[in-house]
């Protein structure tokens, strides 16, 4: 027994329109592989110039904390303990320190 169902002729012309556009694109996807080589090279980054500006950034860092130990180390720097006497009945609390810089 043969059950096809009959298929009008609109279907049929849809139907191949479908499968034509299917095979173009399938074509045109392989024919337009992008180059997937020069992207991934595109992507890589400079690692010599990185590791320049990093070592340049450490050495700004050195300089400046080798300034901050010569401060600390050349100038008198006097600390004046303030602390508050106006209430006696309270816990003695940790008076704050005040720098006080000469020439400055």
């Amino acid at each position: 027994m043969n059950h096809q169902i009959p298929r009008n002729r609109r279907t049929r012309i849809f139907q191949i329109a479908v499968v034509f556009l299917l095979g173009a694109i399938a074509i045109a996807a392989w024919d337009v592989r992008p180059n997937i080589k020069s992207e991934a090279m595109a992507q890589i980054p400079d690692t010599a110039l990185q590791r320049k500006q990093m070592i340049d950034e450490q050495r700004v860092t050195n300089e400046l904390l080798t300034r901050i130990l010569l401060h600390l180390e050349t100038m008198p720097i006097k600390v004046r303990s303030v602390g508050s006497d106006e209430r006696k009945d309270e816990a003695p609390k940790r008076p704050r320190p005040v720098l006080i810089q000469d020439g400055k």
